[in-house]
C-alpha cells in the first residue's frame, strides 16, 4: 500500500493511508504532499533549510542536528527514516508457521499437522502498521481543522463546512472520512431532511 506524507511549514510530518485523506489534511492544515523520495527531494529545493532540520528533529529515534550540509542530504536522510518507520512493510510469515516449516518432521501425523496449521492461521502478523494505526496530525489552535472540529462539536452540515471554508464537496467528504477514522461522528437528519454531523460525546 502506498503511503502519502504531509510536511508542514513547522517541519512536522504525518502519514496518511490514502491520497484523498492526505489532500484533505493539506486543505485544512496546509503543508505539502510527497509519496516518494524524488517528490520529497523536489519539495526540499524550495523549503527553508530550518524546516528540514525541524522535520528531522521531529522524527522518533533520530539524533537531533543543528544543520545539514545541503538539502539533498537532508531529504535523503528524512526519507530513509519515514519510509522505514511509517510506511507498511511486507508481511512476514507468522512465527508459528516459520517454526513449523523448519522443525516439522518429514511425515507428520495428520492430526498434528492440522493443529499446527490452525495455530499458524490464528497468529496474525503484528509487525507491519495498518492505516488505522496511523496517528493524524493534531489540530493547531486557530487552524481550519480546529474551527471545523468546533463546528462539529455543536453540530453542523456539510454545506455549512463548505461555505465556511470554501471547500469543494469531495474535500468535505474526505475531511469527514479522515476524521471518522479517529473520532466517532454521529449523523442525524433535521426536520428539513438535511443531514447534521456531530462529534459523539
Amino acid at each position: 500500500m502506498k503511503i502519502h506524507f504531509r510536511i508542514d511549514t513547522d517541519g512536522g510530518i504525518a502519514a496518511y493511508p490514502t491520497k484523498t485523506e492526505a489532500q484533505a489534511a493539506v486543505t485544512t492544515e496546509g503543508g505539502s504532499l510527497f509519496a516518494t523520495k524524488a517528490e520529497l527531494a523536489d519539495l526540499g529545493k524550495n523549503l527553508p533549510m530550518q524546516t528540514l532540520v525541524d522535520a528531522w528533529n521531529s522524527l522518533t529515534g533520530v539524533t537531533p542536528v543543528k544543520r545539514f550540509k545541503d538539502r539533498a542530504s537532508a531529504t535523503g536522510r528524512i526519507w530513509e527514516v519515514v519510509n522505514a518507520t511509517l510506511a507498511p512493510k511486507p508481511q512476514a510469515p507468522p512465527a508459528a508457521q516459520a517454526e513449523a516449516q523448519t522443525t516439522a518432521p518429514a511425515e507428520p501425523q495428520p492430526a498434528a499437522k492440522a493443529k499446527r496449521q490452525r495455530a499458524s492461521a490464528a497468529a496474525p502478523d503484528t509487525t507491519a502498521p495498518t492505516p488505522d494505526t496511523i496517528a493524524p496530525a493534531p489540530a493547531r489552535e486557530g487552524s481550519k481543522k480546529a474551527q471545523a472540529l468546533a463546528m462539529l462539536e455543536r453540530g453542523t452540515t456539510r454545506e455549512e463546512l463548505q461555505t465556511t471554508f470554501g471547500w469543494l464537496p469531495h474535500t468535505t467528504r474526505g475531511f469527514l472520512s479522515m476524521l471518522g477514522k479517529t473520532r466517532a461522528i454521529e449523523a442525524t437528519k433535521g426536520e428539513d431532511g438535511i443531514r447534521i454531523y456531530r462529534l459523539a460525546s
